[in-house]
């Protein structure tokens, strides 16, 4: 796949999980979650006598939250030098559980371009916009949160493979309660220091309180959420940065965070830090009126 930089903290005790993804979870069929997005970007770094290009790769997770929009990490769409990656450099791949598209889902997309299948197909969409929120700083995991505008909207009103998912209101500010299991979704390592893997994995990971996330982490504030476990070499791991956490609620799955960051050094046996949604829900709103 090529080079992947990272961003990294300069507290070596923490690492934000760019291209990171699960350990110790379970592979998951095309569909079981519908707004499961994977970002990519493939930037020229140089070229070889002037002509040939070589590219540096990135890829981050991301949760369709509605027919034009992706939220995400805002520490995802900064690079080398803490530079801004380009937002056209920038495809979300929606409506799929491959990492890269299979001969077997290459076969499906075209007949279903060609019989008006929309239900057979894989969507990779541009990115139009990238929206980091304005707080955000590259040196620290403080309001790490972002929004994608796509090039044009996605057919969510006729393919169930193909959904938003629900956003913690703001007024759920303390939902949900400590110990609730919740669903962490991502492409990657199955083990600490692994690499990717070519299919989505899911986990349930608990909610843990921000006083005991602090005992790891330093204070954590609440802008931020914790989820997982302690020596249960299960967590989230290097793909898996901006990817959705939700929660079950009287109406169905509900966004509450976006995967922030974990330990550098053992991302098994730590909780993972997470930017909680609902405080930045009237940002989300606003932001998707204005550019709109």
């Amino acid at each position: 796949m090529g080079t992947v930089t990272e961003t990294v903290h300069n507290d070596t005790n923490f690492h934000p999980p760019v291209a990171m993804a699960l350990i110790g979870g379970h592979s998951i069929p095309r569909g079981r979650w519908p707004w499961l997005v994977s970002l990519q970007s493939k930037v020229v770094i140089n070229r070889i006598f002037g002509i040939f290009p070589v590219y540096r790769y990135y890829w981050c997770g991301g949760s369709l939250i509605s027919d034009q929009w992706v939220m995400s990490a805002a520490h995802c769409f900064f690079g080398e030098n803490s530079k801004a990656i380009p937002a056209t450099s920038w495809t979300a791949r929606m409506a799929t559980n491959s990492l890269k598209p299979n001969i077997r889902e290459r076969v499906l997309h075209v007949f279903g371009k060609i019989f008006r299948k929309m239900k057979w197909r894989q969507w990779n969409v541009k990115v139009e916009r990238i929206i980091v929120y304005p707080d955000f700083q590259i040196n620290d995991f403080h309001d790490d949160i972002a929004l994608l505008k796509l090039t044009h909207p996605v057919p969510t009103e006729i393919i169930s493979t193909l959904q938003p998912v629900p956003l913690a209101q703001k007024e759920d500010i303390l939902f949900p309660d400590a110990g609730t299991l919740c669903m962490m979704k991502g492409w990657g390592c199955t083990e600490g220091g692994g690499s990717v893997t070519k299919y989505a994995q899911e986990l349930s990971l608990p909610i843990m309180s921000n006083d005991e996330c602090s005992h790891y982490f330093g204070a954590v504030s609440d802008e931020k959420i914790c989820a997982g476990f302690t020596n249960h070499a299960k967590g989230i791991c290097r793909g898996d940065s901006g990817g959705p956490l939700v929660c079950p609620s009287p109406h169905g799955w509900v966004q509450v965070g976006v995967a922030s960051f974990t330990s550098k050094d053992h991302p098994e046996n730590y909780p993972g830090v997470f930017t909680r949604v609902a405080k930045y829900r009237d940002w989300v709103d606003q932001s998707m009126r204005l550019y709109s």
